[in-house]
């Protein structure tokens, strides 16, 4: 929007606001950095999901040895009951596929640079030619705090134009946060 100013004689001016401020421009800009080093989180990512199974298989390990041991002091039941967990922390890694993988970090490194709502995320998930399913595993399993999301989203808009708490509420619906996450946004702004 741009930003009406008068001047002592009442003449009316539009001061626009400079193109690299625009949204498009800094939509395009985050595009080209993903592009240029979208490939090279995969082997991180590979090697920290590799870290994490072991992270969860140990804890879960742990916890459900703790747990058996208060139930029963029986060796065979703690022992079936470590070997289930196991398995099946091993199976729910092993069952999220690579398109999973890689929507759930596009929607990581979207989120490092830039804030969304939820399905604002998931609408660019979409753009980008993941599978529903893909995409929306990636919207529920990111770690965001969408209250925030919007506020960042919200004091963004007031960098670069000015808004009324009814008109800002309205943009951020708009942009798809929830009622009560763009009320959370107004309620939290400076």
């Amino acid at each position: 929007m741009a930003k009406k100013i008068k001047d002592e004689n009442g003449n009316v001016y539009v001061q626009k606001k400079p193109f690299y401020k625009k949204w498009w421009f800094i939509l395009l800009v985050a595009l080209v950095v993903i592009g240029a080093f979208g490939g090279s989180g995969d082997v991180d990512e590979s090697k920290s999901s590799t870290k994490n199974s072991t992270s969860v298989q140990t804890k879960t390990s742990d916890s459900v040895s703790s747990k058996s041991t208060e139930i029963s002091n029986d060796a065979e039941a703690a022992e079936e009951v470590v070997e289930t967990a196991v398995s099946e922390s091993s199976s729910s890694s092993s069952s999220v596929s690579r398109e999973f993988r890689n929507a759930l970090s596009s929607a990581s490194d979207y989120l490092d640079y830039s804030s969304f709502s939820k399905e604002g995320l998931y609408d660019q998930l979409i753009f980008e030619k993941y599978p529903e399913d893909a995409a929306r595993y990636a919207v529920d399993t990111v770690n965001a705090d969408w209250n925030e999301q919007a506020l960042k989203t919200a004091e963004n808009y007031l960098e670069y134009s000015s808004f009324s708490d009814a008109e800002l509420k309205d943009q951020l619906i708009f942009e798809k946060f929830t009622e009560s996450e763009a009320q959370y946004a107004i309620d939290h702004l400076d």
